[in-house]
């Protein structure tokens, strides 16, 4: 299973660390000196019961990853417009968003049933222009907030199996 972070920080690195413990082939994408540090040092993750040091793929470019299965976008909520078109070049046909980021996120009002369904949050989105190339229905969210027309049990599926037994990544991850 191929999974990006992009925005490989503090809570990308660590999800990124997590994930190819578990076996899923893991692409980071970060920028400036945490992408230097990566590429010259892999990442460290220091635990109560100790360490572990891991290579996965690291790149500023998204476009070197190509098509994943699964995108985890832990960037934080202002960078999001300038990086969306960078973000869609990550997607194939089947390709599933998560986002672990602050704020009130893009696709709040999508699927929502409320007089507001399917209008754009112009101070999170202006015009829409992160909704047009990275579709709202293509997000993972937690099925018990209400929303409708969201990615398929089979991506959930997915997720699950690899998490299988990784308890912290599942709860990282969003799954029950």
């Amino acid at each position: 299973m191929k999974i990006a972070i992009y925005g490989a920080g503090a809570i990308g690195s660590y999800l990124g660390v997590r994930l190819h413990q578990a076996g899923a082939k893991v692409s980071l994408i970060a920028r400036g000196s945490q992408l230097a540090a990566m590429k010259a040092n892999g990442i460290t993750l220091k635990m109560e019961d100790g360490a572990v040091n891991v290579r996965p793929f690291v790149t500023g470019d998204a476009g070197d990853a190509g098509p994943q299965d699964f995108v985890f976008i832990t960037l934080k909520g202002q960078d999001l417009p300038t990086a969306a078109t960078d973000i869609a070049r990550l997607m194939g046909r089947d390709t599933t968003l998560v986002t672990a980021m602050n704020g009130i996120p893009y696709w709040y009002l999508h699927g929502i049933d409320s007089p507001w369904e399917g209008r754009t949050l112009q101070s999170v989105d202006p015009g829409g222009a992160i909704a047009r190339v990275l579709p709202p229905d293509r997000v993972m969210v937690n099925p018990d907030c209400g929303l409708r027309n969201l990615p398929s049990e089979v991506a959930r599926a997915k997720l699950a199996a690899l998490t299988e037994g990784t308890e912290s990544v599942r709860k990282e991850a969003g799954s029950k």
